[in-house]
């Protein structure tokens, strides 16, 4: 399943745009994240998790190796989602955070909430 950032906007909405897979390996369910996670693809990036935490799976790996930018939403819709997961008893991990976004974890002082794969 792809959630593909918005086609037909222009240049500047564009510079803003998320992709989202979701695949199955090996009994997980991997959330591939890429792109920008700002205050418009923030909902997008929550509805996906939300879905995927109801979808019956064991445990959701979310990568985020590939996204160079999360506001405050983003940070807030990953909490959202990781709640929802604990509440439902499913394995919620966050993998692949790269250094500015790892910064935005730090300073808003969330990163010990998630568990963190290497």
């Amino acid at each position: 399943m792809t959630h593909p950032g918005v086609p037909g906007q222009s240049a500047p909405f564009r510079l803003w745009t998320l992709d989202i897979s979701c695949e199955t390996r090996d009994g997980v369910r991997v959330v591939a994240v890429s792109g920008r996670i700002g205050v418009t693809s923030a909902p997008r990036l929550a509805a996906v998790l939300t879905e995927e935490v109801q979808g019956g799976h064991a445990r959701i790996l979310v990568t985020l190796d590939r996204v160079e930018y999360t506001s405050s939403a983003g940070l807030l819709a990953l909490q959202k989602a990781a709640a929802r997961a604990r509440e439902q008893g499913v394995g919620f991990a966050l993998s692949g955070l790269s250094e500015p976004v790892r910064l935005a974890f730090e300073l808003s002082g969330v990163l010990s909430e998630f568990t963190i794969e290497t």
